[in-house]
């Protein structure tokens, strides 16, 4: 869904808009997709009534919105090999990262995957020029694996990884990727009250004690996150 918003605000690829969706008191996070000039774009999946709300939107309704909230993905200066990695809807800030990389500089991998060929967004949906790999939990679009199964031969080309997607993922990208020395920042998928760091819906334990994800993320270095202690 595209949102026209004026005036025009600068956007960074890790934050997210809090949606009010019809009559519900509280607010939904959405990560930004992309942007083009006064218009913001948000990916979902219609899961219950929330988002069946904000499916039925015509053009030209108003949205109330609140955002763009929380940090954002570090892009390296120079020159970098990146290996991006989503999973399912987190594939939202990944392709908005891809988007603003510059691969005159930078060299990028795309490894996505989802449970099945209907959870994917079609290739002409990201960015042009994308190398990238697909696969699906069950064969239908793409190998059949998981998509951290494909990250091990990158492992000693990549010199910075990007991820977002289910707590799952994450914790398989964790563990394949123990043995490596290289940066790894994650967008992190949490419930959300407020995004405004207020409500402590979103609190996770980290290496630097408890962390709010929508006031201190969602971005976070993986190496510093309990991903055991936060819940599925």
């Amino acid at each position: 869904m595209w949102l026209k918003i004026s005036p025009a605000f600068a956007v960074l690829p890790g934050q997210f808009f809090m949606v009010k969706c019809g009559e519900n008191l509280l607010r939904r996070p959405f990560s930004i997709y992309s942007s083009e000039d006064d218009k913001y774009a948000i990916v979902y999946r219609v899961v219950g009534q929330g988002t069946a709300w904000l499916s039925k939107r015509k053009e030209g309704e108003e949205i109330n919105i609140l955002g763009p909230l929380g940090n954002s993905f570090e892009i390296p200066e120079g020159e970098c090999n990146m290996l991006l990695i989503a999973g399912g809807l987190g594939i939202a800030s990944i392709s908005f990262l891809a988007e603003k990389i510059s691969t005159s500089v930078h060299r990028v991998k795309l490894l996505y995957g989802a449970h099945d060929k209907d959870c994917l967004l079609p290739p002409s949906f990201l960015p042009d020029g994308l190398d990238i790999e697909f696969v699906t939990d069950d064969g239908s679009f793409g190998q059949k694996s998981l998509v951290t199964d494909l990250a091990p031969p990158y492992l000693g080309w990549a010199e910075q990884i990007f991820a977002c997607g289910p707590l799952a993922m994450l914790r398989g990208l964790k563990k394949v990727t123990a043995a490596s020395t290289i940066p790894i920042q994650v967008s992190l998928e949490a419930r959300m009250g407020c995004g405004l760091g207020v409500c402590y819906g979103c609190a996770i334990k980290t290496k630097d004690g408890m962390k709010l994800v929508c006031h201190d993320g969602p971005v976070f270095q993986l190496e510093n996150v309990d991903l055991e202690s936060m819940a599925i």
